[in-house]
């Protein structure tokens, strides 16, 4: 018994000195791949693009969406249909839902359509 309490206080001490030496202290790490673009006037069949990126992109709708999804995107100047994955799901309220989507399967001339909207979004509107 006499050990055990030795064995914690050792262990409390550690503690207390990496977070008094910045050891324990908690960094955010960036985990994006891609930068994100405010997405206005990006038209959507599944609901309101919020934001986009080469990776995903996050939306608000009004049903909950899961699993695998085609998705049609347009701008002023072209239109395109990738297909993404459901990564997670915030409900917001009555019929009110954003999800994050990740895209899947894009090939050369979807990522290339892509990047153009991007680019286009982030030439009017800016990033975020």
């Amino acid at each position: 018994m006499r050990k055990g309490l030795r064995a914690g206080r050792k262990v409390v001490r550690s503690v207390a000195r990496g977070v008094r030496s910045g050891i324990g202290h908690m960094r955010m790490i960036e985990r994006r791949r891609f930068g994100r673009f405010k997405a206005q006037r990006l038209g959507c069949d599944k609901g309101v693009v919020l934001d986009l990126s080469g990776g995903g992109m996050r939306l608000r709708c009004s049903r909950r969406l899961n699993g695998r999804i085609e998705i049609k995107l347009w701008t002023a100047r072209e239109g395109l249909t990738v297909y993404g994955h459901v990564v997670w799901t915030r409900r917001l309220g009555f019929r009110k839902y954003e999800i994050g989507v990740e895209f899947c399967d894009l090939t050369p001339a979807t990522q290339t359509a892509l990047s153009n909207c991007a680019v286009y979004l982030a030439s009017r509107f800016g990033t975020e």
